[in-house]
């Protein structure tokens, strides 16, 4: 996954979409000079491996509509990483981990 977001994401798919692009670090941890934490590299991660599980095809286990599950599953790795988040930073996590950010 890592490989193809940042040396094959954008000639992947530039004739879909003309401003695609190779994701860069700077795109992950994007806000970080004002806040010091992980959780929003995080959540931005779990949105990478969920769209890269999309774009390639992946089959899910269960009724679960994305890999990494955020609410509606016996999973509870979201719901864990939500509980020890700063509580200033859950309300906007859940949109980080679910819209594309570059």
């Amino acid at each position: 996954m890592m490989k193809w977001y940042f040396t094959e994401y954008g000639q992947s798919l530039s004739a879909f979409d003309p401003d695609a692009r190779n994701l860069k670090q700077s795109d992950v941890v994007q806000g970080n000079g004002v806040y010091k934490g992980n959780e929003p590299a995080v959540a931005r991660f779990a949105f990478l491996y969920n769209d890269y599980c999309r774009i390639k095809r992946l089959k899910f286990k269960g009724t679960q509509n994305t890999a990494i599950p955020f609410e509606g599953s016996n999973s509870t790795a979201w719901n864990k990483f939500l509980s020890e988040s700063n509580p200033l930073m859950k309300p906007a996590l859940g949109q980080l981990a679910t819209t594309k950010f570059f």
